[in-house]
């Protein structure tokens, strides 16, 4: 930090919009009262035999393979895309805020399987092979939950960044995208009605509450983030979300495994449905290892703080954009990049040792995504030529940048 820098450094206050996050609470509270009395486990019954019916009379390739590729675009690689498309379009603050989407919410969707503790239909069903053994519980489902909250989170900041004027055909895409997303994790078997439908609600929740309830402190921490001291930077409220969350999964763990035991029925048809999963089949475990995917909350700071210290942006309010011209060739460097990100996933097996697996496949990749993303990505397109560093305001003055 410079001398200038250590002369003004500021406090960013945690804010929020009362009356927004008191309609959020409301509507969080019918809705669960509404799911637990009436839909989870007619929805989740309904969903069991038509998943039969699916397997057994009415299953095409053709739609499996589809719907693979859709629910592939929930996963790994499709939110590497996303990511990607954000960190070229979306000024610093609003890809915080998208980065917030995927940590925060794989933290709420993680800590509800493990409240929840429900099956995934291939847990229950014979001859249903998933052709992904994703083996943490089942409610909600983590890929229309991320997706959700992921997409709308990028396509709302979009809107209020360019001001885009036909916002139906800008809503149209996420919406029609993330509808396909949920689908393709019942037509082929990983999730029921009532968990699709409830990683809808609680993904667009978290959409809400990041993008209108505490945008504003989301904004202003990216913006003041080089005037902060250290501990400000390191230990605030989004940092705390990834470590009190890991203190209330292991807790969940604990108890789960004490109080909640997997039924043993569970085990023989995943060892079934799933034979090249050896090890690590217990449910709450792979919750537990799951959690670890919340550190793209971590990477994402400390790719702030990469920024602030390698890059020309101490005397800019306005952050590096991407000309139009260079999106393309934008967004090619930093998808590669972000899929070097996931290299360790596709070194580790599931089979490996429990730390190794959670290093691997869950903690290592989804730091490296966040710090990529707010981070390194920008030092990329500046060493590349592919970003804006002609004009920057400052107090309401042009300057050069040098």
């Amino acid at each position: 930090m410079t001398t200038t820098q250590s002369a003004i450094i500021k406090q960013v206050n945690f804010s929020y919009d009362h009356n927004k996050l008191q309609n959020l609470l409301v509507f969080l509270l019918a809705f669960i009262v509404i799911d637990y009395v009436f839909l989870k486990d007619l929805l989740f019954q309904v969903s069991l035999k038509h998943q039969i019916m699916m397997n057994e009379e009415y299953h095409s390739k053709h739609a499996e393979n589809f719907f693979e590729v859709m629910s592939e675009l929930g996963d790994g690689i499709g939110i590497a895309l996303f990511l990607s498309f954000a960190a070229c379009v979306l000024s610093t603050e609003s890809i915080v805020i998208c980065c917030m989407a995927q940590g925060i919410g794989c933290a709420i969707v993680i800590l509800l399987k493990s409240i929840h503790c429900e099956p995934r239909p291939f847990f229950l069903i014979d001859n249903l092979y998933p052709r992904k053994c994703s083996l943490e519980h089942g409610d909600p489902s983590g890929h229309s939950f991320v997706s959700a909250s992921l997409l709308l989170c990028i396509t709302d900041r979009y809107i209020h960044q360019y001001k885009v004027q036909n916002k139906v055909r800008a809503w149209s895409i996420p919406v029609v995208l993330i509808l396909l997303i949920g689908s393709s994790r019942i037509y082929n078997g990983y999730h029921t009605y009532n968990q699709v439908v409830s990683g809808f609600v609680w993904g667009t929740s978290t959409y809400y509450f990041l993008c209108y309830v505490i945008v504003d402190y989301l904004n202003n921490f990216s913006r003041q983030f080089r005037f902060l001291s250290n501990s400000q930077k390191f230990w605030n409220p989004l940092t705390k979300v990834f470590f009190y969350g890991y203190i209330i999964q292991t807790a969940l763990y604990f108890y789960n495994i004490s109080y909640r035991p997997t039924p043993e029925s569970w085990y023989e048809m995943t060892r079934k449905n799933c034979p090249t999963r050896k090890f690590n089949i217990d449910p709450k475990l792979t919750d537990f290892e799951k959690y670890s995917i919340t550190s793209t909350v971590i990477g994402a700071i400390i790719g702030l703080q990469f920024e602030d210290t390698f890059l020309p942006t101490k005397d800019m309010l306005k952050h590096f954009e991407v000309p139009f011209k260079y999106l393309i060739p934008s967004l090619i460097v930093t998808f590669i990049g972000m899929l070097s990100s996931i290299i360790s996933t596709l070194v580790v097996s599931h089979n490996d040792p429990f730390i190794l697996v959670l290093w691997g496949k869950s903690f290592m990749p989804c730091f490296t995504a966040g710090f990529y993303q707010t981070g390194l990505s920008r030092y990329v397109l500046y060493k590349f030529n592919l970003i804006n560093t002609t004009i920057v305001v400052e107090d309401a003055q042009i300057k050069k940048v040098k």
